[in-house]
């Protein structure tokens, strides 16, 4: 993991993989939602207040990682909550693609925000 933190999901996408495709299956072996350490820090990073900043969401509709629904229920959610979002969904990205595949969209949002 630390080797993996190194690199960028932007560029290093091969390194990355060498490095995860070998843990495949072998990494996590119980419940993250329920196992203790792993269910605090994921309690510790859900957002759970609206954010205050405008969200850029890019989604991988082929991402097995993080599905489409439960990103698309987030977003909902934020949306209520008051959030301003911006939201795409990529129809031939992955978990690995969709960093790179969202660049053209994430830097014309960007040069949108208020200064």
């Amino acid at each position: 993991m630390p080797k993996m933190a190194e690199l960028c999901l932007l560029g290093q996408n091969k390194q990355l993989h060498d490095i995860a495709t070998p843990m495949i299956g072998d990494f996590v072996t119980a419940n993250p939602g329920t196992a203790p350490v792993w269910g605090d820090l994921l309690a510790e990073n859900t957002p759970t207040q609206p954010l205050t900043v405008p969200l850029f969401v890019a989604q991988g509709a082929r991402d097995t990682l993080i599905r489409p629904t439960v990103t698309a229920a987030y977003v909902t959610k934020q949306e209520r909550a008051g959030t301003t979002v911006t939201s795409h969904v990529y129809p031939d990205a992955d978990h690995a693609t969709v960093a790179l595949t969202a660049l053209d969209d994430l830097r014309k949002w960007m040069r949108q925000l208020p200064e």
